[in-house]
């Protein structure tokens, strides 16, 4: 059997329709054309770009700060930035970071070893854990009342 080969000439038209547009009746042009169904996937796709999506509460904290301050966003987000060091270096100095409204406590809770203990009469294994540390937030009074 010859290799196939294929040929650079592009193959013909076939004469299934016809060639003269005003010869299709009057009942092809009534009837509708079928749409074609697209996949859940591409109805997910489409839905995705087109819907405009919810700014994050940070964004819009942000733009309430900038608005009330009469400043760019993008200052307070220096602001933030800035802060946020200040926060952390606070709490791993001193423990505490305070702000007018807000005050920060870093609470160390100690590590706890393997033992059994008794409670409800009942003799209980209990884990190991090790040190642990949390942050316990306070609001001041004056925010407190504010909320009321």
């Amino acid at each position: 059997m010859p290799p196939k080969v294929k040929t650079a000439l592009a193959p013909e038209p076939m004469a299934t329709q016809p060639e003269d547009t005003q010869s299709v009746t009057e009942s092809e042009k009534e009837r509708p054309t079928k749409k074609k169904k697209k996949s859940v996937k591409a109805n997910a796709k489409s839905s995705k770009k087109s819907r405009k999506r919810r700014p994050s509460k940070v964004t819009l904290v942000k733009n309430a700060i900038a608005q009330k301050m009469l400043v760019h966003p993008q200052q307070v987000q220096q602001f933030l930035e800035a802060l946020d060091s200040v926060a952390l270096e606070f709490l791993k100095t001193k423990n505490m970071f305070r702000l007018n409204f807000l005050t920060v406590r870093l609470r160390t809770i100690p590590a706890r070893e393997a033992s059994q203990v008794r409670r409800f009469g009942k003799d209980i294994f209990v884990k190991a854990l090790p040190e642990r540390r949390t942050l316990r937030l306070t609001a001041s009074n004056s925010l407190k009342q504010l909320c009321k």
